[in-house]
């Protein structure tokens, strides 16, 4: 074993170097240099592949080959994005890799600057609108970092490169997303164009949820998180004033979309077990490909805007991810559904579409279009479905205590339903502690809206600030600064804190403030 281990460590030595480095130090190597390393790579990955799981069968797990594999392909790749990025893949190794692949790790490596700024540094950089920064986050919704989604959908991608691509990136990827959120919430959407594509129901505003579609694969591509082109950034900036410290304007809630989903397909990709009603379940990596599928609301909020699908600009659009848990049944011939979990979003389009904000929260009667919808869809299998509906502008007192309060609580429907409702705007889950199956896999949701960093965020609030020093008026960026919160855990907290009576969330000048009472 130790002659197999000191062969493995040969194998990807070459490859480890070159993934150590980035795009232009890469460059600063000359092309026959480069050519020999990407050779030399290509021959350790047949050697892999061949002799040594032959000679050292057993050695590896099949996982762990794969991911081996995957990482001396990522290396061969980058090697020759460093080419493409000059401008012209040489003929010898052209057509190895396609222009998606390549154009991913030329876009990854233009956001490096993101990994040598911490939050403060970031913040003060986006607040002074310092210009490298500045035209990174504006042409971000354009670029594969945020359009991952389409490149993993591309039949023609490989797809561990793309695995590997994404593991390596995976922190960076984190701290411009963090950075979109902060400008923002700072300027305003006006100046951030393009499309950002998004992995993955809507209430009339006088009646029920209406129609939600309930088949998983249809009809989503790119979201757009660029502003409207037909309202003004004088417009967007009047609709933010008259909204209320609850209101929600279409921005933000398309914001709240993105993040919601992005982290809770996060929590399902990093999560080791799942809990099935019976027994816990181990899952391997990359054990949900080919196992999600996503839908969205988008050709609706285009129909209600009146305008082209590819132009739904900063308006919500009710994605929704569903990963479906199997087994293989007669020797692999057919599949077994064990479980569904699923996350959706129901905002209010037609109001987003109509005022372009809402403050009216999600009530029963879009929590029944939803999970109606979702007890259609589970009727032909005993598997259990786990379901978790998120609303931007929270839910009901009725809906909570249909949850909470009632001695008939219940958050299962059906007969194999389990709801699990997020308050997007408060940063809380919402179920009945006596439904096991959402108790046990509520912390997949959880990482979704950050609810312990919320709540202690609202403890430090209220012992430093109400019952400290007395202040009477708080700025969101003094509390960022001062305790050490990110920026939209603060904003949630003033949320929470106003929800209970504690004082009113407002604008003053470019910030948001919160007055105690």
């Amino acid at each position: 074993m130790t002659d197999c281990q000191d062969w493995l460590t040969e194998l990807t030595h070459a490859a480890d170097r070159i993934l150590k480095e980035d795009l232009a130090a890469l460059q600063r190597l000359s092309e026959l240099e480069r050519l020999d390393r990407y050779e030399a790579i290509k021959r350790d990955e047949e050697e892999l592949r061949w002799e040594f799981t032959k000679e050292c069968n057993g050695f590896l797990t099949s996982s762990e080959e794969n991911r081996l594999r995957g990482e001396l392909r990522l290396a061969r790749l980058l090697l020759a994005a460093s080419f493409h990025a000059e401008g012209e893949v040489p003929e010898s190794i052209a057509g190895e890799f396609i222009e998606p692949e390549l154009e991913a790790v030329v876009d990854f490596d233009r956001f490096k600057r993101f990994d040598t700024l911490d939050e403060s540094q970031l913040e003060a950089r986006i607040q002074r609108l310092d210009g490298e920064v500045t035209e990174l986050l504006e042409t971000y919704a354009d670029s594969t970092v945020a359009n991952i989604d389409t490149l993993l959908e591309n039949p023609d991608v490989q797809q561990d490169v793309i695995d590997r691509l994404l593991d390596r990136y995976e922190q960076r990827r984190e701290r411009v997303r963090q950075a979109v959120f902060l400008y923002a919430e700072t300027h305003g959407l006006d100046t951030l164009g393009g499309d950002i594509a998004l992995d993955e129901f809507d209430g009339d505003p006088d009646g029920p949820g209406g129609d939600h579609p309930t088949a998983a694969g249809g009809g989503s591509r790119s979201a757009a998180l660029a502003v409207d082109t037909k309202q003004s950034s004088a417009d967007a900036a009047s609709a933010a004033q008259t909204a209320d410290g609850d209101a929600v304007t279409a921005a933000t809630a398309r914001l709240f979309e993105l993040d919601y989903i992005g982290r809770f397909k996060t929590s399902i990709q990093e999560a080791d077990t799942i809990e099935l009603p019976d027994e816990q379940v181990s899952i391997p990596d990359g054990y949900w490909e080919g196992r999600c599928s996503r839908r969205d609301e988008r050709d609706r909020m285009a129909d209600l805007l009146d305008t082209d699908s590819d132009d739904v600009s900063a308006h919500p659009i009710n994605p929704t991810a569903r990963y479906t848990l199997t087994d293989s049944k007669y020797f692999g011939l057919a599949t077994e559904t064990r479980m569904v979990i699923e996350a959706t979003v129901c905002s209010h389009l037609r109001r987003h579409a109509r005022d372009g904000l809402d403050a009216t929260p999600a009530d029963v009667d879009d929590l029944v279009a939803i999970v109606g919808d979702a007890v259609e869809a589970a009727a032909d299998s005993a598997a259990p479905y786990l379901l978790g509906i998120a609303s931007p502008t929270g839910w009901t007192d009725r809906v909570v205590g249909h949850v909470r309060d009632d001695e008939l609580s219940r958050t299962q429907y059906g007969e194999n339903v389990s709801v699990c409702l997020i308050d997007l705007r408060h940063g809380e889950l919402i179920y009945d502690e006596t439904d096991s199956l959402v108790t046990a896999n509520a912390d997949l949701f959880e990482r979704a809206v950050e609810a312990e960093a919320v709540a202690d965020c609202v403890e430090t609030i209220r012992s430093r600030y109400l019952e400290g020093i007395g202040r009477e008026t708080l700025l969101l960026t003094a509390a960022v600064d001062e305790t050490g919160y990110d920026r939209h855990i603060v904003r949630q907290a003033f949320s929470r804190l106003a929800a209970d009576d504690a004082g009113e969330v407002f604008r003053i000048d470019d910030d948001v403030a919160f007055e105690f009472r």
